[in-house]
């Protein structure tokens, strides 16, 4: 295997090859310059419609991919222009970098996984990203996984809340009992919260609850009589024996 297979087995990216030679390290960064492999052609950006032959070449620019050895790593490339039968002279589609972007979508995807874990900063301090580039990939993967995410029938539903910020701000949080997963969070524990959460869920889905499990809170049963009307209320037993011991304390 040549050197030039080698690392470009190591890259993982089809239709793309390393050039080894013109590649840097340097202290706390690796370029990595990547060509197409010679036959592999172009796809348009517009149609997806396959060419053999490039028109031209756009200038060279750095994207970011996945650090290698602790390194930032960034795939050095000339995207070409090609000249599609439907759409003219245009720009190849790239399939492993969104348009505009800097960032590879494998490494777009490994910084959202990091954000289920960490708080935006951090990721960012983790990676040397500014932190506004985080905070954005984080609203654009979360809106990719509400797309398609597949919503399920919930028969038993849990309602509790949780603090945003001790003493000071809470939300409310929806999750299936039998899933173990969460199907809405709603900003603030009011009853106009919960209501708001149970229109956009809709009828159909609030038919389908057997039964609601949640603390003695009246926010949440009044939301829950007004929508899930046939549902039975079951209350936490932490939160009645809570309201027990406080009344025998007031006693």
């Amino acid at each position: 295997m040549s050197q030039t297979e080698y690392f470009t087995n190591i890259l993982g990216i089809q239709d793309w090859e390393v050039i080894p030679e013109k590649s840097i390290v340097g202290k706390n960064t690796i370029i990595i310059e990547v060509r197409h492999r010679k036959g592999s052609g172009y796809h348009c950006s517009c149609c997806k419609e396959g060419v053999l032959f490039a028109y031209d070449h756009l200038p060279e620019r750095l994207i970011r991919d996945f650090p290698v050895f602790g390194k930032a790593c960034y795939l050095k490339v000339r995207r070409a222009r090609i000249l599609c039968s439907h759409c003219g002279v245009v720009v190849e589609n790239l399939p492993w970098v969104d348009d505009y972007q800097h960032l590879t979508l494998r490494y777009e995807r490994y910084l959202a996984h990091l954000g289920d874990i960490f708080p935006a900063l951090e990721v960012a301090e983790l990676d040397g990203l500014d932190k506004n580039t985080v905070y954005r990939l984080d609203k654009k993967w979360l809106a990719l996984r509400k797309e398609k995410r597949i919503l399920h029938p919930v028969r038993y539903l849990g309602i509790d809340e949780i603090a945003l910020r001790k003493g000071q701000s809470y939300a409310t949080v929806f999750y299936d009992r039998e899933r173990r997963e969460v199907v809405g969070i709603g900003k603030g524990r009011k009853e106009r919260n919960v209501n708001r959460f149970f229109r956009r869920w809709g009828k159909e889905f609030c038919r389908q609850v057997k039964a609601v499990c949640m603390d003695l809170w009246s926010a949440y049963l009044n939301g829950v009589r007004r929508y899930c009307s046939k549902a039975v209320v079951v209350f936490d037993k932490f939160h009645i024996y809570k309201y027990l011991h406080e009344a025998v304390d007031t006693t």
